[in-house]
């Protein structure tokens, strides 16, 4: 009579890593399986709660945090109060509950103080994603590295892509770290497509914090497909009355906005420059250029907003001539010499 015996090897599952936070340090509503075991300055958790007080520690608790027999919080959950949980009986031991904050900007790149969220840029302007955060350093389940988070961007389409910016060939704006530093993404858009595009910094799925609520705020920005343009709010104006140009270019840019020169008409018959206004950008001449040059109402310079766009008022008066003006913009180079007007 045989016998026929299988012997299984056990499946042994090893635990998962747990980051254990020490005493005075932050944990996030979110955050799961926090090992608590030395909290207590101990070898093992010997304690089953952390408790919020309403008042001074040590007097009436409002909320508390339930640990297991293991010596883990298994989650800290949605809805709690915020601040310091302590080990009951211990004012020395607790761990400060923080809700995770993350906030994303599109600014630029040249000047990351100017946020271009609901405005409208080139493609010759280079811009930056902007990653910030309330996290602190060392929150992975090892303790010994940052959690990481995604940047998503909406295109026009409606696609959702990881990657994007002209020459990138890599999934740039994955794993970008959130530690409570503020992280850049510089992007060239040279080869973007016109139109809205909508970043997001998402937790990829393997975070505590994936479909939780925790991801952060949308910023719009335009894509514009011309580099450079002026446009006018009237078609033609009654003398004595004013009149605005815009002009869309680069973000943050100085054009030389000028009257195309009429043959023989005096300068006080041209439609002029109001003075005072903002984006002005002196000198109007190199340094040694007469007062009179640099005073000129018919030919200025002018720097764009963060939006790539800058709009300028004219006024006509009693001694504009009546007939068709012709008004231009191009990037500002260096003049040799003060003109009267600019011809072209």
């Amino acid at each position: 009579m045989v016998v026929a015996m299988i012997l299984a090897a056990a499946l042994v599952v090893a635990p998962a890593a747990a980051r254990a936070p020490s005493a005075g340090t932050a944990i996030y509503v979110g955050e799961e399986d926090l090992d608590v075991n030395a909290l207590n300055g101990t070898a093992s958790a010997d304690f089953t709660r952390l408790v919020h007080y309403s008042g001074a520690v040590g007097e009436a608790i409002d909320d508390e945090i339930q640990v297991t027999g293991s010596g883990l919080i298994t989650e800290v959950k949605k809805g709690i109060k915020t601040g310091n949980y302590y080990v009951e009986g211990n004012k020395s031991a607790y761990l400060n509950v923080r809700v995770p904050e993350v906030t994303v900007d599109v600014v630029l790149n040249k000047s990351p103080k100017e946020s271009v969220v609901g405005k409208s840029v080139t493609r010759d302007t280079e811009v930056a994603f902007k990653l910030s955060n309330n996290l602190i350093s060392g929150m992975n389940k090892t303790g010994t590295g940052d959690v990481k988070m995604n940047i998503e961007v909406t295109l026009p389409g409606g696609g959702v892509v990881t990657r994007f910016g002209s020459g990138v060939t890599t999934d740039n704006l994955k794993g970008i770290v959130a530690n409570g530093t503020t992280q850049y993404e510089p992007v060239k858009l040279t080869d973007a497509a016109a139109g809205t595009y909508t970043v997001q910094a998402k937790w990829p799925d393997t975070s505590d914090f994936y479909g939780k609520g925790f991801d952060s705020n949308t910023g719009a920005f335009e894509v514009l497909s011309k580099s450079l343009a002026i446009t006018s709010d009237k078609d033609s104006v009654v003398r004595g009355n004013s009149f605005t140009v815009t002009i869309t270019g680069e973000s943050i840019t100085p054009y030389d906005l000028y009257v195309k020169d009429v043959s023989n008409l005096a300068p006080n018959k041209y439609p002029s420059i109001r003075a005072g206004q903002k984006g002005f950008n002196p000198p109007l001449f190199p340094p040694g250029a007469s007062a009179a040059a640099n005073a000129s109402t018919i030919n200025a310079t002018f720097n764009t907003t963060a939006s790539g766009t800058r709009t300028v008022q004219f006024d006509t008066g009693s001694n504009t001539e009546d007939r068709t003006y012709t008004i231009r913009v191009e990037r500002m180079v260096p003049r040799a010499a003060p003109p009267t007007t600019r011809s072209r």
